[in-house]
């Protein structure tokens, strides 16, 4: 039997150098830590001009990466698996920008 509590998570250094990573991106974000009931960390990432919509993006720790995942009404979506917190900031800004346009133009 998996030990849950032997599930992969995001460090704090992790956490620290996603938010510090954001907080250098154009724009306000919102960033929200929410851990479960294993202790596992989610980080829901949204740039203010998402407030009051139901999307958000999605972080979390796999055995293989930084998972980056965006998540609208009842829809999730793996965006990117990535090596790092680095590599993260750059694809959480990339593809804020791309959902900023579709929101755009809906």
């Amino acid at each position: 039997m998996c030990d849950p509590f032997a599930a992969p998570r995001l460090s704090s250094a992790e956490i620290a150098d996603i938010t510090s990573g954001l907080r250098a991106l154009a724009g306000d974000w919102s960033i929200f830590p929410h851990v479960g009931s294993m202790g596992e960390v989610t980080l829901l990432l949204a740039p203010l001009a998402w407030e009051g919509s139901d999307t958000a993006l999605m972080v979390q720790r796999e055995d293989d990466g930084i998972s980056l995942l965006l998540s609208e009404a009842d829809t999730l979506t793996r965006i990117a698996l990535l090596p790092d917190a680095a590599g993260l900031v750059t694809a959480a800004g990339r593809a804020a920008w791309r959902q900023m346009a579709r929101m755009r133009a809906a």
